[in-house]
């Protein structure tokens, strides 16, 4: 689950949570071997792009204000790993689906997350609007979100509110 293993080449059986995959190498032979079916869950992400290997392809789901994290598609708890739960899950960039989540609500960063410094989106939320940022994995964990805070839109060149306008007040003092 979002370490890097080596693994075993295969015919038909792998261990239980892996599967016997065609994976590409160099050069012309086919070579099967045993893929694991977590091999990006709660690895954190921006987007889909971050949770895919070659074919592989999982949702970055949306954990809200801790972040975005790679879900694994599932049916039921039975399809995910002990300590994930099968939830409706909201994607980052749109849509929704059946996916393996962490109830704690948010991932710990693993081994490889720690040694690629690998980021989340995140977002800062209140009533002035949402800021998004992220958070990246380190020695001591995910880091606080660098978003800004949002607040009242003021005259001082910045988007305060995030909403992709900058100064949206009239800033006209009359003086040039």
């Amino acid at each position: 689950m979002g370490n890097l293993v080596c693994s075993e080449p295969c015919l038909a059986d792998c261990p239980q949570g892996w599967k016997c995959k065609q994976i590409q190498l160099t050069g012309t032979d086919l070579v099967f071997a045993c893929v694991s079916d977590f091999m990006h869950l709660c690895q954190p992400c921006r987007d889909k792009e971050d949770c895919r290997t070659g074919e592989i392809q999982d949702a970055c789901v949306d954990y809200g204000a801790e972040g975005a994290f790679c879900g694994t598609v599932c049916e039921g708890n039975e399809d995910c790993p002990d300590g994930f739960e099968c939830t409706d899950s909201a994607s980052v960039g749109g849509g929704s689906g059946m996916q393996c989540t962490n109830p704690a609500g948010v991932c710990e960063c693993s081994d490889s997350a720690i040694k690629f410094g690998l980021p989340s989106r995140c977002v800062r939320q209140n009533d002035f609007g949402t800021c998004e940022g992220e958070r990246v994995c380190s020695e001591t964990g995910l880091s606080d979100c660098d978003a800004l805070e949002p607040a009242a839109d003021i005259c001082n060149g910045v988007d305060d509110d995030c909403n992709g306008i900058t100064d949206e007040l009239d800033c006209d003092d009359d003086n040039e």
